[in-house]
């Protein structure tokens, strides 16, 4: 059963992570043919195996993305003096402490 329309496949890997580590069990589908015809819009899915986890995987989707719209301010390196993203604890490019 289909639950979740990604815009793309980085937020649909990110879904089936969030369901797989709380147990419920999914797959991604349309990966392939995402790209593939321009002229026909293509968005990936996650897929549950079992129905019956649809309202558990709803819920913990909505989290998600509940969580992904809080406006985290960027930090700058005190090493390098590159921007990181505000929840980072290392910076990505010199691996510095941001703490």
């Amino acid at each position: 059963m289909r639950v979740y329309e990604a815009q793309d496949v980085i937020e649909a890997q990110l879904v089936l992570d969030v369901l797989l580590e709380a147990g419920l069990k999914a797959e991604l589908r349309n990966v392939n043919l995402v790209g593939s015809y321009p002229e026909v819009p293509v968005h990936p899915e996650v897929w549950l195996a079992k129905a019956t986890d649809f309202d558990a995987a709803r819920a913990i989707i909505d989290k998600f993305e509940s969580n992904r719209k809080t406006i985290i301010d960027n930090v700058r390196c005190p090493k390098c003096k590159e921007t990181n993203p505000g929840n980072f604890e290392l910076c990505w490019n010199c691996r510095a402490d941001l703490g």
